[in-house]
């Protein structure tokens, strides 16, 4: 059974969008994600990024609800 859009699966208390965001050499950047088998690039050393993170606080207990949106 899946979890209703807005509600937390632990207390079932309503969930409202927050932003996770990296801190970065006074830059603030989403979090993004990458495939666990991909390698680094050898020009720029980074991960080729397959999407990004999105999240949702639940105002009852606290949890931080993570997704992964593709881009």
């Amino acid at each position: 059974m899946k979890p209703e859009p807005g509600i937390c699966v632990e207390c079932g208390a309503e969930v409202v969008p927050i932003r996770v965001v990296q801190h970065d050499r006074g830059a603030h950047s989403p979090l993004n994600y990458a495939a666990i088998d991909s390698n680094r690039s050898l020009v720029r050393g980074r991960y080729p990024l397959e999407g990004e993170i999105s999240a949702e606080l639940c105002t009852g207990c606290g949890r931080v609800h993570l997704r992964a949106k593709p881009f």
